[in-house]
């Protein structure tokens, strides 16, 4: 019985991450698509030319260039104790695997403990400089059902020049025991323009409720311990209203920054702070200048050190909405995608491409991936008032799909003058038409075989759908 009540409270006191449920990566003109469904995790190529299946019920992305070639790297984190946690190297043409490595917990720690069971979360950075190291971070509970401990890690792998097996070449660990903590998130680590990205996660302590922010670089920290700030000495300056408790809801980067969004305990404020890749003091912190999204909704941003500016992305009454920023934040909203009924909260992933961005969503009630591509220059012009979310119903389909020849597509809920974007998976574009008060359009160009995605925006709006052209 005793033994029973104290599993109960591990639950409570403890509780296990939320799954990231859907992720999107563009490398070298490839997109991947990573999602979770049925305790399984999935991968495919945009066009679908290849598929992967992992045990595992969860998935996150990342890429590297290795001696001039490009890898996906996949980060899988078993909860659910089915297989080890993962760390796989993919060909990104074929998404075969040119190699793996199980992650032990001893990996991970300092010392020797050997718990009963461990339960651990894994996230891997998007994107990795040329030739430099895979970098993880990591969560973890481990139990022995007398004593235990939580923390977190990180970690850098290295390919082998020769093999392309991954080796451990560093871990830096940080060690809680069970004394009322808790790791209540964890952010995936956020690459930057300097060789190593940051690190970013929350944790809860004690009964009295006081909250912490942990984060930090690897080249800024010793190997035996990690930095940790309070809140009250985080968030200063302009960020003073901030209340002690607040929540970080996404950290995204571009060129030159990374930022970071978080919600007050009582979800009324919003707070945006700034840092640069030269250590890890905030070189900003200011009141969010729009309104903010639903604080229960899905949240995600961009993380490219090669993109000079970044976008967060958001669900909200039926419509994903995006916000870009570029040096500052675009005063107007871009709406990605709209008539959609539900996303659950980490369903929802955005990723940069050198043309634009790709926005990936698993809809309420349903198994596979939606995903569509976003120009840049759709949502990187400064306008003057912000775009409250769409009421309309905008549509678009294809009339025959899959389609041979000419492309014919139906255009409803529209007002006025509206354009058309055919892109390929690469998110190169196709074609472009402009149109007025027509139902119906023509496209009398012959694409090459393949899935398009075809977008009409109208003003503010847009929403896109695929077709396959044989």
């Amino acid at each position: 019985m005793r033994m029973s009540i104290y599993l109960l409270a591990l639950f409570f006191l403890f509780p296990k991450p939320s799954i990231s449920s859907v992720d999107i990566l563009s490398t070298d003109d490839i997109v991947s698509i990573a999602w979770s469904a049925g305790g399984q995790s999935h991968l495919m190529l945009s066009d679908s030319s290849a598929t992967r299946n992992f045990i595992s019920p969860e998935l996150t992305l990342g890429e590297i260039h290795f001696s001039g070639e490009p890898y996906i790297v996949c980060a899988t984190s078993n909860w659910n104790l089915a297989q080890a946690d993962s760390l796989y190297l993919l060909d990104p043409y074929s998404l075969s695997i040119e190699s793996a490595y199980e992650i032990d917990y001893q990996d991970l720690i300092i010392g020797s403990y050997e718990p009963d069971e461990v339960y651990m979360s894994i996230r891997v950075a998007r994107h990795s400089l040329n030739d430099t190291p895979v970098f993880i971070s990591s969560n973890y509970t481990a139990y022995d059902y007398q004593t235990g401990e939580l923390g977190v890690a990180t970690a850098r792998f290295v390919p082998d020049s020769s093999t392309m097996d991954l080796i451990l070449s560093e871990a830096r660990n940080l060690t809680f025991a069970f004394t009322y903590c808790a790791i209540t998130s964890l952010i995936r680590p956020v690459s930057c323009c300097q060789p190593e990205p940051m690190y970013f996660w929350h944790w809860y302590f004690n009964w009295h409720g006081i909250d912490n922010i942990f984060y930090s670089g690897i080249h800024e920290i010793l190997s035996d311990r990690a930095l940790g700030l309070s809140t009250s000495s985080f968030y200063s300056g302009q960020c003073y209203y901030m209340d002690d408790m607040p929540e970080l809801k996404v950290a995204g980067s571009c060129t030159s920054e990374i930022l970071t969004l978080w919600i007050s305990t009582f979800q009324d404020s919003m707070c945006c702070t700034a840092f640069n890749a030269e250590g890890p003091d905030s070189t900003e912190s200011y009141i969010f200048p729009y309104s903010m999204p639903p604080p229960d909704s899905p949240w995600s941003m961009s993380c490219n050190p090669d993109d000079e500016g970044l976008l967060f992305a958001w669900f909200e009454d039926g419509s994903i909405i995006s916000r870009h920023y570029l040096d500052v934040w675009n005063p107007d909203t871009y709406v990605v995608q709209s008539g959609i009924s539900d996303i659950e909260e980490d369903d929802l992933s955005v990723c940069s491409d050198q043309n634009g961005y790709w926005v990936a969503w698993v809809e309420a009630g349903r198994s596979d991936p939606d995903f569509v591509f976003v120009p840049r220059d759709s949502v990187s012009s400064i306008g003057e008032s912000e775009i409250q979310p769409p009421l309309s119903g905008l549509s678009i389909s294809p009339v025959i799909n899959p389609a041979r020849g000419s492309l014919r597509f139906n255009v409803g809920g529209y007002f006025g003058e509206y354009e058309v974007f055919i892109y390929d998976i690469a998110g190169r574009l196709e074609l472009y038409g402009e149109f007025n008060d027509q139902d119906t359009i023509i496209f009398n160009d012959e694409l090459p075989r393949g899935t398009y995605i075809v977008t009409v925006v109208n003003g503010s709006l847009s929403v896109s759908c695929k077709v396959i052209v044989l």
